[in-house]
């Protein structure tokens, strides 16, 4: 009788469980906070952009075969503030912006909200 190595594997089922249900908790609640802050807007310019393609599997399924699923990432530099911040993006975002468009940025704490560039292009 095999019970000690179901125990086991029953043991690290669960472990592994607890450990996803723990991150899931921390992302939310993370965003959650984010968007309690305020909304700030500051002068920035577009310093790069980059694509990254991450795996992601379907429905949460690991059974599936994993899908590459692209994110983009903008980095602006703030002048005021003397340092640069990097967001996550939607395509429609990164497709429109160019690296050395000038504008104001909209952000919550780590959240990209938008980038409204100024009317002529300042290069």
């Amino acid at each position: 009788m095999m019970k000690f190595p179901n125990i086991l594997v029953l043991g690290a089922i669960l472990a592994c469980f607890v450990f996803v249900l723990a991150m899931v908790g921390k992302n939310y609640l993370h965003r959650r906070q984010q968007l309690q802050l305020p909304l700030i807007s500051a002068e920035a310019t577009v310093t790069s952009k980059k694509i990254r393609t991450v795996a992601e599997f379907g429905s949460g399924d690991k059974r599936t075969a994993a899908k590459p699923v692209q994110r983009y990432r903008i980095t602006f530099n703030l002048p005021r503030e003397a340092r640069d911040a990097e967001y996550d993006v939607d395509i429609e975002t990164f497709m429109a912006l160019e690296v050395g468009d000038r504008g104001t940025l909209w952000y919550q704490g780590t959240l990209f909200n938008r980038f409204e560039p100024l009317r002529g292009k300042i290069r």
